[in-house]
């Protein structure tokens, strides 16, 4: 039917720590999904250390802070085309004081909606490691897919699980591990 064929796929993708190569991936996720000629929104939800612009060589004037505090910025000044055909990319924009208010609120609700009715088959979030800051959390009712990069030899046993349970519990989604 129409309605399964509408159905977008929402991916988070996390770590416990920084630097485990979290952006990379995902990065690499968007731009394989695109190749194979999914369209795909790639939105930067870390706006703590925001880095989807840097591995694009984009510019992070306005993104997704911008969209949710700002009523007169509109999606077509925030959704960068890339080079790579059908991946597009909203930027996590100026960096706000409690980025855990932001994603939280109403209004962030409001843009996904939004996103969620653009014709995009794949809507992939970057999200800040999941280990000691709640944004991950948030972001995760957004999606139905989490995915976990775990960098080996970085990060302790016991806190990837915790991490894996705490997703699993908030998420009605899936979790997988990267």
């Amino acid at each position: 039917s129409d309605v399964y064929k509408r159905q977008v796929n929402s991916i988070l993708i996390t770590s416990t720590k920084p630097s485990e190569g979290k952006t990379t991936i995902t990065s690499l996720v968007a731009k394989t999904l695109a190749d194979f000629g999914n369209k795909v929104l790639l939105v930067d939800g870390d706006m703590r250390r925001p880095a989807i612009h840097k591995f694009f060589r984009i510019d992070n004037v306005q993104g997704l802070s911008n969209l949710i505090t700002d009523s007169k910025t509109k999606f077509d000044d925030v959704i960068v085309k890339t080079s790579v055909p059908n991946l597009e990319i909203i930027t996590a924009g100026i960096s706000p004081p409690d980025p855990v208010y932001l994603l939280s609120s109403s209004q962030m609700s409001k843009v996904y909606k939004k996103i969620n009715e653009m014709p995009y088959e794949y809507i992939i979030f970057d999200a800040p490691p999941a280990e000691t800051l709640a944004d991950a959390d948030v972001l995760s009712q957004y999606t139905n897919l989490n995915l976990f990069v775990v960098s080996l030899n970085k990060v302790e046993k016991q806190s990837v699980k915790k991490v894996i349970n705490k997703l699993a519990t908030i998420s009605d989604g899936q979790t997988g591990i990267v």
